[in-house]
């Protein structure tokens, strides 16, 4: 088998006609929990989702995703302390 046969044969069935587009999506509040609040006490998980949110929310939107999942973190490792 030779790269010129993959081609070939990708080129046969590949084609739009052939193609199928799947879109999945969740319902509305079934995302799944973040770890680290899941780890939370729940009593404390409203707390630092609130907190999560209006610190989410003074950040800039291209670092808010990775700054979200550290605050997390870091708010769990504070309830889990005390």
């Amino acid at each position: 088998m030779t790269a010129a046969d993959v081609q070939r044969v990708a080129q046969k069935y590949f084609t739009k006609e052939n193609r199928a587009v799947a879109i999945w999506t969740r319902k509305g509040g079934t995302a799944p929990e973040d770890p680290a609040l899941a780890a939370l006490p729940d009593q404390a998980k409203p707390m630092v989702k609130q907190m999560l949110s209006a610190d989410q929310d003074s950040t800039d939107t291209d670092t808010a995703p990775a700054d979200a999942s550290r605050g997390s973190t870091r708010w769990a490792a504070r309830c889990r302390r005390r």
